[in-house]
């Protein structure tokens, strides 16, 4: 093969190589620095308003369990013998297309004046999507008598069946147990509901590379042609 047709062959290689880089978004290059928020931001659906109380004090609940940090100065409780739910909405977050990293945590724990029948009493607290759960969890044995937080991350499937990330809810199941002079029940001081970022800008896909002509030709100019589709609608940036 003649030096010039052989050169002509190493340029075009090099071209495509340098195409790829560049668009692949790996190192970013027409984004420097790199965004860090897009890669670790995450979107929290907090309590915000009360879509039933059931026996829960003292309202408005949602009030009680909003801060954007834990806290235990406010909180809500069930000091009350009969069994109910409250429903707490939360605010609405942007579809993250993903179904990982999908956590719901309450800060939560129990009133008593015994250490006796552990297990009576009912506390659990659950995720909804409308009127459909898309998990629960906890009993009254899991609490103790100071606050703790309970972290539980949706498997893929319960995260996939979320179908309205703007009418999400957590309801709140707890009781009085009462035997005797001896009391027990449920109190949460916190909530919140964190789900990844909603989906950033993807990089092109390649879909056609082509030179003309081809095969190269000695003394002849290369045309070079690349077709990509740019999958967020938006032009390539």
């Amino acid at each position: 093969m003649p030096i010039r047709a052989f050169s002509k062959k190493i340029k075009f290689f090099l071209f495509i190589l340098i195409f790829i880089w560049v668009f692949s978004g790996w190192p970013q290059v027409f984004n420097f620095p790199p965004k860090i928020k897009d890669a670790q931001a995450a979107q929290y659906a907090r309590p915000e308003s009360d879509d039933s109380t059931g026996n829960w004090t003292s309202t408005p609940l949602y009030q009680k369990i909003d801060e954007s940090s834990a806290s235990d100065a406010d909180y809500i409780e069930h000091n009350n013998t009969t069994e109910s739910t409250c429903e707490i909405g939360l605010g609405s977050v942007t579809d993250p297309e993903s179904s990982s990293s999908h956590v719901v945590r309450v800060r939560a724990r129990k009133y008593e004046n015994t250490d006796q029948w552990p297990t009576l009493g009912t506390w659990s607290y659950a995720l909804y999507c409308g009127d459909t759960e898309i998990a629960s969890w906890g009993s009254i044995s899991d609490l103790t008598t100071s606050w703790q937080t309970f972290e539980e991350t949706l498997t893929a499937d319960e995260a996939n069946s979320i179908t309205n990330y703007a009418d999400l809810n957590l309801r709140f199941t707890g009781d009085k147990y009462t035997q005797f002079i001896y009391y027990r029940y449920p109190a949460v001081s916190w909530a919140e509901f964190e789900v990844p970022d909603a989906a950033g800008n993807n990089a092109p896909e390649i879909s056609d590379v082509s030179d003309s002509p081809d095969p190269v030709l000695d003394g002849v100019d290369i045309n070079f042609s690349v077709d990509w589709n740019d999958l967020d609608g938006e032009g390539i940036k």
